[in-house]
């Protein structure tokens, strides 16, 4: 019953624990994290979209300067020649940049195993407003311990998994793609 109740909080089940025991992802996580690899993929395409859009659309202001304005224009109004002409080109290099990048992506998820006591605490965190008057908001978080990695969880948790069992979780680390996240983790041992 606690096995099930920990399968349905991290969303694993058997056959994705037995090929994380074995330093693998199961066929289902494997497709998680390609749905997850295209979507950045996708991101990405539109923000090199975006900004080769802007690059042209300042270089078109610029050519349209020169031909019904003239040149002495520009000269005079150096904000106009330097924006458009050193920005477009940013932007265009950023653009290809990106574009190119997405052909290569291919994110390198490594399957991490953590073992021991587990320790699940509210954590309180603050943040600070971003105005001229320095606000600091408070909120909680729920944290899990497991060694020296911690996972950001639900406030539910402590009702599956007890304070001080040995537990092994198998996880990834966060990087552009995703998040991190716990794959699996099973029971093994109890606190004494």
């Amino acid at each position: 019953m606690e096995d099930q109740k920990l399968q349905d909080y991290f969303k694993f089940d058997e056959d994705d624990l037995q090929a994380n025991r074995n330093g693998n992802f199961s066929e289902k996580q494997k497709k998680e994290l390609s749905s997850d690899e295209s979507s950045t993929v996708v991101r990405r395409r539109r923000a090199g979209v975006i900004f080769l859009a802007l690059g042209i659309f300042l270089w078109l202001i610029l050519a349209g300067f020169f031909i019904f304005k003239g040149t002495g224009y520009l000269v005079q109004n150096t904000v106009l020649l330097i924006c458009p002409g050193p920005g477009g080109l940013v932007l265009l290099l950023a653009s290809i940049f990106i574009l190119r990048s997405t052909s290569s992506v291919k994110e390198n998820y490594q399957l991490k195993k953590v073992e021991g006591p587990i320790n699940i605490i509210k954590a309180e965190h603050n943040r600070t407003g971003g105005s001229s008057h320095a606000t600091s908001e408070h909120y909680f978080v729920y944290e899990l311990h497991i060694g020296e990695v911690t996972f950001d969880v639900q406030p539910d948790l402590p009702n599956i998994m007890m304070q001080g069992d040995v537990y092994a979780a198998y996880y990834t680390e966060p990087n552009d793609a995703f998040s991190g996240r716990v794959w699996s983790a099973e029971l093994v041992s109890k606190a004494k």
